[in-house]
């Protein structure tokens, strides 16, 4: 009786968080009756518990210069990690700005491979905030203009980053992270338009909902960053936007119970 209980308990927490995803109605109960939203609601708790706020060592930031830069002139307050820092977050850093997620640039090596220097370290990372992408697209000759027409080239590449991003978040699953929350550049961003690395419109979204051994999230920033929110430059966020930014980071670390 206690096997069929925990499996219809369980039954009954997959189908929520399906009908949650799919806005669907209320799920069949296959078990003792009690299938509630509040007891659903409590059951995804018990599966993924509160991991609680640590002194940021387990929490690790890494990306491009939207994550971090050193563009004061244009008034961006460093990007994300020092808007979090002004938050009073105090996790790893280590994005540089320039740099392309799918290879190595002038500007230095791909995003992948900040998450090794992170790992080589501390390899006690329970929780990963990320950028990535933006460069590949907007440092490429011929993306941007063929991204705003929808075009093969830019199709072909965004495939390439929502596959490395997916074999990377499977990598830092495999080693015992618990969360890793995708930041996606707003449609506000750049000149590449809705086609650009926006987790709502790209499949990125769809790839971090089919992570199995990682709990993947992603954190739409267009509703925060209107056009007038970007610095001369027309990609990166003025400092009191990258504020928002942080702030709703934070909210998303608590509300989903991640490790911060």
């Amino acid at each position: 009786m206690l096997m069929q209980r925990q499996i219809g308990r369980r039954w009954r927490l997959a189908c929520f968080v399906m009908a949650s995803m799919l806005s669907l109605g209320a799920c069949a109960d296959v078990s003792d009756g009690a299938g509630d939203e509040e007891e659903l609601e409590a059951l995804a708790a018990e599966e993924h518990p509160d991991l609680g706020k640590g002194n940021g060592r387990d929490v690790v930031m890494i990306g491009d210069s939207w994550m971090y830069n050193t563009l004061q002139i244009e008034g961006t307050g460093g990007g994300i990690t020092p808007a979090l820092q002004r938050a009073g977050a105090r996790f790893r850093g280590y994005a540089i700005q320039g740099v392309w997620l799918l290879q190595d640039s002038l500007f230095g090596p791909a995003v992948p491979v900040q998450w090794d220097r992170a790992v080589r370290q501390n390899p006690d990372i329970k929780t990963v905030i990320m950028t990535g992408g933006g460069n590949d697209v907007i440092q490429t000759p011929g993306l941007q203009a063929d991204c705003r027409r929808n075009g093969p080239n830019c199709a072909a590449l965004l495939k390439r980053i929502g596959e490395t991003l997916g074999a990377l978040w499977k990598k830092m699953g495999d080693a015992g992270v618990k969360d890793v929350l995708y930041v996606g550049y707003s449609e506000s961003a750049g000149n590449a338009g809705p086609n650009a690395p926006t987790p709502l419109k790209n499949g990125i979204a769809e790839i971090c909902a089919a992570q199995t051994n990682i709990r993947c999230h992603v954190l739409d920033t267009t509703p925060l960053v209107p056009e007038r929110g970007l610095a001369i430059d027309g990609i990166h966020p003025l400092a009191r936007i990258n504020n928002k930014i942080a702030a709703a980071i934070l909210q998303k670390l608590e509300d989903e119970g991640m490790r911060r």
